[in-house]
């Protein structure tokens, strides 16, 4: 495996391979775990992206309406900044914040996946 280009505009192409969008939920579902917080995808997930953003984006809408310190919490640990959140929903105002987040929160999740399996493959 080639080293992947983590621009948000070459993330695009990696948003139809099924292996890596379900690799990314899996990453997504760990990082909630630390913070006692579960993600549950509907049986018999496809592992599209849109799926995968769909229920992730409940459980963000339903943070960001009740727990404002553990999402501030969650997001610090997948390493997304706040002013960056800030930036994002900015630029974004059409959008709700629970969109803006959990897109966000897929993308990072997924340069993870592709980090991890560039260096995985590097040593073989």
């Amino acid at each position: 495996m080639q080293k992947p280009n983590l621009s948000n505009t070459e993330l695009a192409k990696y948003r139809n391979d099924k292996e890596l969008v379900e690799l990314t939920s899996l990453q997504i579902k760990k990082d909630f775990a630390l913070f006692g917080l579960t993600i549950n995808y509907s049986e018999g997930i496809d592992y599209s992206w849109k799926e995968v953003f769909d229920e992730l984006e409940v459980q963000i809408r339903r943070l960001l309406e009740v727990n404002s310190v553990k999402i501030l919490s969650l997001l610090y640990q997948i390493d997304i900044p706040e002013s960056k959140i800030y930036e994002q929903a900015e630029k974004q105002k059409e959008r709700p914040l629970s969109d803006v987040v959990s897109e966000m929160i897929m993308e990072r999740e997924l340069k993870k996946v592709l980090t991890r399996l560039y260096f995985k493959n590097l040593n073989k």
